[in-house]
Formats: C-alpha cells, structure tokens, sequence
C-alpha cells in the first residue's frame, strides 16, 4: 500500500527516483509532499539515520558509606613518629560500580588550618595482593577551608578523575603528612571499628582496623582495631554506552508525529561480543 497526501498517491520507488530532481522543481507538489521529501532526502543523504536528542539524566553524588556519627573515641597525631593513616572501605554490588564524588575526614586538632593544605595529601589507593594499600588511583583535592573538630571534604578530581569504583572491591583512603612541622594535626578513630552510620548504600563496608607504617616505615600495620572516621560520597555507575548520536548537530528537529507521519523507527546493528549485551 502506498501513502496518501492529498489527493495523491505515491509510489515509493518513484519517490526515491524523484529526490534528484533539483530543489526548484519541488513546487509541483503540495506542501505536506515536499517536506516528506526534503525530510526523506536529509535522511538517506545520512544513511538513514534520524537524529533527535535523548537526555542523559546526571547521577547525584549521595552517602555511599560513612562512619562520622560514630563516637571519636580516639585522636592520633599525624607527627614524624606517624605521618600516615589508610582506612579501608569495601563498595557494594551494583552491577555498574560506582563513581567517586569525595572522602570526608573527621580532624579533631588542626591547629594551623592555612598551612595544612600544604602538608596534607590525599589518595585512594586499590587493595595490594599482600592486602595492604596498593596502586595510586587519583589524588583528592583539599577542602577550600580546614576546620578543627569537623568532617573535612576532599574532593575527586576533575581533570584527571578517579577511576570507577568496581563493585565488592576494597580501596583506601590514604592521608600522609609532609613537612611534620609543630602545629598539631590529628584525626579521630572509634573504638572498635568497623561500625558504620545508617543511611549508606547496600552492601558497603568500612574495615575494623586502620591500617599504619611501623616505625621503620616499610612495613603495614593494621593490629589496632580502630576505624578512622571517613564518609565516602558517589553515585551508582551508569550502564556503558553501546552507541549514540545524540551528540551530532540535528538536521531535522520536532519532527511532529500525526495521523499522516504516525511512526519512526531507528535500525542499529550490535557488536561482535561473544556473549552478546544485555539492554
């Protein structure tokens, strides 16, 4: 069956061989024929594909773990004799992982706030295989202000983000101090560790024991079974993108589906996976 317009009937072969015709001689036809015509010319002259824009709806970052409502039942100097501290934290199952906003740390002394930016460096680190801290993942940026007795922020990067957090996998939040200088500098601990605040995401874990350099500092500790207090922000990861074009410049916008242009469809050819994709 050949469509409609007017009171005129198309062929469909006809009206491919017509779209050759110079731009001129479109005015033989009623309005509604020609801008079938210039819209079905745009559409093959671009392989067929139909582009219309699709949101992507932006993931807020929310409290993926955080054990900062726990009591501080313990301060530790970050000092020449203890200049570092990992606390480690296990994500949750979703299937998609997840992704970094920020780790806030609970100091109970910072007595000079202007300099301790410059002391403190903060990493994620994944998990070695002896289980200690392991691989450098991203470096945190510093919170604009350091404030005493509070849960200080350290954002993810932007220009050279962290990488996504997989899914029932252990990282750590490593906080080192530089300089050593006399200013106190200390963060708070609960005792015992590994009680974490409601709220949090499914699945999510904070390890009971802090991890620390001995006194020569080349070897691990985590005999101590304390949590520092951290809260540790993200989102749930997106599905990976199989293909799109909703990026590229629309050629026709608010295409208006009627009773005479009633239906769209879109072909797309999948990859080479062995095991497919899934949806």
């Amino acid at each position: 069956m050949h469509p409609v317009f007017g009171n005129k009937r198309l062929n469909m072969s006809n009206l491919v061989k017509r779209m050759a015709m110079p731009l001129t001689r479109l005015s033989q036809f009623p309005p509604a024929i020609r801008f079938a015509l210039l819209a079905l010319a745009l559409s093959l002259a671009l392989g067929g594909a139909l582009l219309w824009s699709v949101p992507v709806q932006a993931q807020t970052p929310t409290v993926l773990v955080k054990n900062t409502a726990q009591t501080a039942s313990l301060t530790i100097d970050l000092d020449v004799d203890s200049p570092n501290v990992a606390q480690a934290f296990t994500t949750g199952s979703h299937v998609y992982g997840y992704t970094l906003s920020s780790i806030g740390i609970s100091f109970d002394d910072i007595a000079a706030p202007t300099t301790a930016g410059s002391e403190l460096t903060v990493t994620l680190r994944g998990e070695g295989s002896d289980g200690n801290p392991g691989t450098l993942l991203c470096t945190l940026s510093d919170p604009a202000t350091f404030t005493a007795s509070s849960v200080n922020t350290f954002d993810a990067p932007t220009t050279d983000p962290c990488p996504a957090l997989d899914p029932n996998t252990m990282y750590f939040v490593y906080v080192v101090r530089a300089n050593n200088n006399t200013d106190a500098i200390s963060y708070d601990l609960n005792v015992p560790g590994g009680a974490v605040d409601s709220g949090g995401a499914d699945g999510w874990s904070i390890d009971g024991a802090a991890y620390f350099f001995d006194s020569s500092g080349s070897t691990w500790s985590n005999t101590l079974l304390q949590s520092v207090l951290i809260e540790v922000n993200g989102s749930e990861g997106l599905p990976p993108l199989l293909i799109g074009n909703t990026g590229e410049t629309p050629i026709i916008r608010g295409t208006t589906l009627s009773a005479l242009n009633p239906r769209r469809a879109q072909a797309f050819t999948t990859g080479s996976e062995s095991a497919g994709y899934v949806l």
